[in-house]
């Protein structure tokens, strides 16, 4: 099952999701709330606390559910759940209007996060649930481009795209990965952590094989790795690769978009 607040016509995520074969797309929207206020369904803790869409996410075992937050979503500054959320969480609200808005919005995740993981432990299916969780893109949203560069740049890269990933069960013992890496190697790197058999034909690698150096690949020849940069087909930054191996990442990436323009248009994967 699939979960969002947002319409199924909207991006088309109704139909899309289930061509990817999730059985059924839940729109926050069309469930009943409980204790309604005129923020409940654009609240991520509508989420577990919301007993249909709960008991839709948990109640097939074992259960693979794809959840697509919202409270963190852009604007920052004078919507109404910016607003209502550093109302709500008011320590915040010293970072200067946009970022307290921002910080206030991802509590609301955060909370999301916290009253899930409570219900999962009383219903006995926290033991056996594994998290995999990523940012779907960087924060585009904010207006202050300055402060956005800025705290990027204290994050540890002056690329804005870089967006945090974790995989997380309960026990499990943690480790780093720094290597570049992007979303499509998430599939196999969780694929192989289950054991399951990992098909050839597909996008990716697994992100914890040592063999694998890591890449990460944008639109319109950018590219990034191991400490070379490539934007728009030239040499941001370059660490120690040779001229004959940029060439032949560059070519790489071309068969890269080909490859994936191809997956889409005959609908490979259908089979």
């Amino acid at each position: 099952n699939s979960f969002h607040e947002g319409e199924p016509d909207f991006y088309n995520r109704g139909p899309m999701h289930t061509a990817f074969g999730y059985g059924m797309y839940h729109c926050f929207r069309d469930f009943p709330m409980q204790n309604p206020t005129v923020h409940s369904v654009h609240d991520d803790t509508f989420l577990p606390m919301n007993d249909t869409l709960y008991g839709a996410m948990t109640a097939a075992e074992p259960f693979c559910s794809f959840v697509i937050t919202y409270s963190a979503h852009l604007p920052y500054a004078q919507d109404e759940l910016s607003i209502w959320a550093r109302q709500k969480y008011p320590e915040y609200n010293v970072y200067g209007e946009e970022l307290s808005g921002l910080y206030a919005k991802s509590r609301l995740t955060d909370e999301m996060f916290r009253l899930l993981l409570e219900r999962l432990e009383a219903d006995g299916k926290l033991q056996d649930t594994v998290f995999v969780c990523y940012t779907d893109h960087y924060l585009y949203g904010l207006q202050d481009q300055e402060l956005l560069q800025q705290k990027s740049e204290e994050a540890g890269s002056a690329i804005l795209e870089k967006t945090p990933a974790f995989i997380w069960w309960p026990g499990c013992e943690g480790i780093q990965i720094d290597k570049v890496c992007h979303t499509v190697d998430l599939a196999p790197t969780v694929m192989n952590l289950f054991g399951m058999e990992v098909p050839k034909n597909i996008m990716g690698s697994d992100i914890l094989d040592d063999s694998y150096e890591g890449y990460a690949i944008f639109p319109y020849t950018t590219w990034i790795k191991d400490g070379t940069y490539v934007k728009f087909g030239e040499v941001q930054w370059n660490d120690h690769m040779t001229d004959e191996q940029i060439q032949q990442m560059n070519a790489f990436v071309q068969q890269y978009y080909y490859i994936n323009d191809a997956i889409l248009d005959a609908d490979y994967y259908a089979d």
